[in-house]
């Protein structure tokens, strides 16, 4: 079983109790792969969608930032937030390989990621060097994904400024922006992608992603990267 406590000081899940479709998959996902009986790791429950954002897409971003605040509250090194439509790889040792290959100067980490929205732009991520388990995301490299993701103590206060002036989703930040409120910080951040998720979002007949992509859903979308969907636990 992957000691998770090895990687992370602590690992958040954000679980909307409107889905009730999705609690016990995730919680047998995330007890299979040892998150669950890590005593690190807490459900950050919401009753209600209680955000105002009238786009779709931003409803969940209150969630994320209240876990940002409580692990700089906690003084959280390094912490992994976790949205409810998450599974992993069913190798549990390709995983483990992974995080002991974490860069040690890394500041945000996607384990789960999009590489942009369109076709095209997912093409160029088929050009990166992916010779190393970790791939260095530079100022034009465009990355979609909030649903797993490790952000380091600077990332986390970067990501809270960011917050608190633009109200916006966690993954418009983890690039590089130009309307990042420190300039200065958010170039000196190391950003990183694995060169292949250890995690993917479960399409579900809810899912944001499914209309926000097209006709096609996530799925093909994590294909168009190469991804052998028979790898995950969905």
């Amino acid at each position: 079983m992957i000691q998770w406590n090895k990687y992370f000081d602590h690992i958040y899940c954000i679980h909307y109790k409107g889905h009730v479709e999705r609690f016990n998959g995730l919680n047998d996902e995330l007890k299979r792969v040892g998150i669950l009986d890590s005593g690190i790791f807490e459900y950050k429950y919401t009753d209600i969608d209680n955000n105002h954002y009238k786009i779709a897409a931003n409803k969940v971003t209150i969630h994320h930032k209240e876990c940002i605040n409580d692990a700089i509250y906690n003084k959280y090194n390094r912490i992994l937030i976790l949205e409810n439509d998450i599974r992993f790889l069913k190798d549990l040792s390709v995983i483990e390989d992974y995080l002991n290959q974490i860069p040690k100067n890394a500041d945000m980490v996607w384990f789960d990621y999009i590489y942009g929205f369109e076709f095209q732009e997912i093409d160029r991520y088929k050009k990166l060097d992916l010779s190393t388990k970790y791939v260095n995301i530079g100022r034009e490299q465009r990355i979609f994904s909030a649903a797993c993701y490790m952000c380091s103590l600077g990332m986390q206060n970067h990501l809270s400024k960011c917050y608190n002036k633009y109200q916006t989703t966690p993954d418009f930040f983890t690039c590089y922006s130009g309307f990042s409120p420190d300039q200065h910080i958010d170039l000196n951040l190391k950003r990183y992608i694995t060169n292949k998720n250890i995690a993917i979002q479960k399409v579900f007949d809810n899912n944001l992603r499914a209309t926000l992509h097209g006709e096609n859903n996530i799925y093909d979308r994590y294909k168009y990267q190469g991804l052998n969907l028979e790898d995950y636990n969905i």
